[in-house]
C-alpha cells in the first residue's frame, strides 16, 4: 500500500456519521467538552474543546479551545467523543 492510500480520509458510514452529529450537537447545546479527531495536512490531529458553532451549509464547525478557536471542516472529522477529564 502506498503512503497516499494510507493517508486518505476514510469514508464514514451513515451510522458513524449520525453518532458524530449527536455528540457534536450535545456539545453545542450543553457546552460539554469533546475530543475531535480530524485530518489536517496529511496528519491526524486530536483537539479537546467545546463546539461553539456548526454550519451545515458550509460544512464546518468551530471548536473553542483554551487557546482560542479553530475551524474544522466536517469532511475531515474522523471521530468525536465526549471528554471527561476525571
Amino acid at each position: 500500500m502506498r503512503r497516499n492510500e494510507l493517508l486518505m480520509n476514510p469514508v464514514l458510514d451513515e451510522q458513524v456519521f449520525k453518532q458524530i452529529g449527536i455528540v457534536v450537537m450535545d456539545s453545542l447545546n450543553s457546552t460539554l467538552p469533546v475530543r475531535i479527531t480530524f485530518w489536517k495536512v496529511d496528519n491526524l490531529v486530536n483537539n479537546i474543546g467545546i463546539v461553539s458553532k456548526v454550519d451545515r451549509q458550509m460544512k464546518y464547525l468551530i471548536l473553542e479551545l483554551l487557546s482560542g478557536e479553530i475551524r474544522i471542516e466536517l469532511d475531515c472529522i474522523i471521530a468525536v467523543e465526549r471528554y471527561n477529564h476525571d
